[in-house]
């Protein structure tokens, strides 16, 4: 049993014991959590949106999703691509999670809003 918390914990403090949400919302704090921040695994983020206020190498940040996502114990694979939806500085990021022979995948979006799963 987990608490639902992706931003913020679920107004109503929801839990969830679904082993694919509490993955996902692990790899989603992973993907935001700038590196080192995390006093539990100092060794743990990503920092996507500092990455992404950038000068922009989005195959550089995919590889940097992919090698810290690989990093959980339940991940056996991982393949992110990121592509710029408009001239704003938005972005659309798919990540592929393999976890034994099932896959979870990730779409992002990226913008002057936040990062948010779509």
């Amino acid at each position: 049993m987990d608490l639902v918390c992706y931003e913020d914990v679920d107004l109503f403090a929801a839990e969830t014991s679904d082993e694919w949400e509490i993955l996902e919302q692990d790899l989603y704090h992973r993907l935001i959590e700038e590196p080192g921040s995390n006093p539990d695994d100092p060794d743990r983020g990503v920092g996507i949106s500092n990455l992404l206020s950038g000068v922009v190498r989005p195959e550089l940040f995919a590889r940097l999703i992919e090698a810290d996502f690989l990093k959980d114990d339940r991940v056996a694979s991982c393949k992110a691509t990121i592509a710029p939806r408009d001239s704003a500085g938005a972005y659309d990021i798919e990540i592929v999670v393999g976890v034994n022979e099932e896959r979870l995948t990730m779409n992002v979006t990226a913008d002057s809003e936040g990062v948010r799963l779509s």
